[in-house]
């Protein structure tokens, strides 16, 4: 098996696929705690909000994040429907989908992709320009299932000519990790999380083989000499449903020695826990080649404090591809902006991918506490960082805080008070009752 093949097809993947594991792995740690998408802009706002309504923004990140570690790179293109609707699509790679750039400015792309799924999902081949976009698709405006036919929706149809009304290329290609090629075009502009280490699949496969031929040969048999007839007698006697061939129990041949029974049982001695070990030792060399950390990390850990800081590889590798990942997304959604009519700046909304690392709550909210008591931060602030919320839900957060701490502290002055009436009351009475025994005491 080469070590690019793909899982998508089951026929050929084995259940050893490396770059498959540290592809899941990346799309966790980077999309595992989700993202914020946010505006104080009332447009911009309602447009935000048709987006996460309309488009698997969350499946999306994770697909894509999956296949730029997988493959390195990739892209994305917008559809704009007839309805006036908008869709995402992650085009086909490998080569066939192209992107022309100036610098790093699309100009012209041609990307195969497939918008529905059904028994006959065919391919649309679309170019994009500045000016125009033209696509060559089949039988897109019917949907097939089982011999049954029925038309799509008019909301998801497309046209296949049109005119480019934003004057931008509606496509934005993806690097999983920066990489130039001085020597040939962009398709060769790629790194894949595993290319420092792919040539360990082809160990694993052969460690595999090994261990297959070890479960053969290396167990549990009888050996002794039998006829044909005999052996074929014995499989009938004792397997009558589900009969073995005879080497999987027999070896036929002379054992022992003269006068001793002419049958002997050989006992297997297969070294499973090597192979263990050596397919745990690939799988680390390959997760950590690829820039991430291995199981081996967190062995002895005892806290999440300390797993924090043994998973350094994931928090160093996560935090470049978050600062990549906000950036290429940042324009999709701007473009997706204008072809919503708006001209939207980068400050005029928040995109921002959550930080997935593991850390102590408590250990977190005493640097929180520290920061805003030295000023080097606001309460604002840290509690969006805490919650993992936009600052828009921490601003409301913050409210509810101050309101109820108010609250608190109205009832326990009220309470302060009622507790220095009670005090005052019994200091009278105490005065009083002395003031009484001491006259009762002048009378005697």
């Amino acid at each position: 098996m080469a070590w690019y093949n793909n899982t998508e097809l089951p026929t050929t993947f084995e259940g050893f696929d490396l770059t498959e594991i540290v592809a899941n792995k990346a799309a966790r740690v980077t999309w595992g705690n989700g993202f914020i998408l946010s505006s104080e802009k009332e447009d911009v706002k309602k447009v935000i909000q048709e987006i996460q309504q309309t488009i698997p923004l969350q499946s999306i990140f994770y697909e894509n994040e999956k296949i730029l570690s997988s493959i390195g790179y990739s892209i994305i293109e917008i559809v704009q429907m007839d309805g006036g609707q908008i869709g995402w699509s992650i085009v086909q790679p490998f080569g066939i989908s192209r992107v022309a750039k100036f610098l790093d400015t699309p100009e012209m792309a041609v990307v195969w992709s497939r918008l529905k799924y059904d028994d006959f999902s065919g391919y649309i081949k679309t170019t994009y320009t500045r000016e125009k976009i033209s696509r060559q698709f089949y039988n897109e405006k019917e949907v097939s299932l089982d011999g049954e036919q029925v038309k799509l929706a008019k909301r998801f149809q497309i046209k296949s000519e049109e005119k480019n009304k934003i004057g931008v290329v509606p496509v934005q290609f993806f690097q999983n990790l920066p990489k130039k090629n001085f020597f040939g075009g962009y398709l060769s502009d790629y790194y894949p999380d595993s290319v420092a280490v792919k040539g360990l699949q082809a160990l694993l496969n052969k460690a595999k083989e090994s261990l297959e031929h070890e479960l053969y040969w290396n167990r549990t048999r009888l050996a002794g000499i039998r006829t044909q007839t005999e052996i074929q007698q014995a499989l009938k006697n004792n397997y009558e449903t589900d009969k073995p061939n005879e080497n999987d129990f027999w070896i036929n041949g002379q054992v022992g020695m003269a006068g001793e029974s002419d049958t002997q049982l050989i006992q297997g001695d297969p070294k499973l826990d090597k192979y263990t070990q050596l397919f745990d030792w690939i799988k680390n060399s390959f997760i950590e080649g690829s820039n991430y950390s291995g199981s081996d990390d967190t062995t002895n850990q005892k806290t999440e404090a300390e797993v924090l800081f043994t998973k350094s590889n994931d928090a160093e590798i996560t935090r470049v591809k978050r600062n990549l990942r906000q950036t290429q997304y940042r324009r999709l959604f701007k473009i997706m902006f204008l072809m919503k009519g708006l001209d939207v700046k980068d400050e005029d909304f928040v995109f921002e991918i959550k930080e997935n690392t593991v850390m102590d709550r408590l250990k977190q909210i005493e640097v929180a506490r520290q920061a805003v008591d030295s000023g080097l931060s606001t309460r604002l602030r840290e509690i969006k960082n805490l919650h993992g919320v936009s600052l828009e839900e921490a601003q409301k957060i913050l409210e509810e805080i101050d309101k109820e701490q108010a609250e608190f502290q109205e009832k326990e002055m009220a309470q302060m008070e009622q507790m220095g009436q009670i005090n005052a009351n019994q200091e009278q009475t105490e005065q009083k009752q002395t003031a009484k025994e001491s006259n009762n005491k002048d009378l005697v």
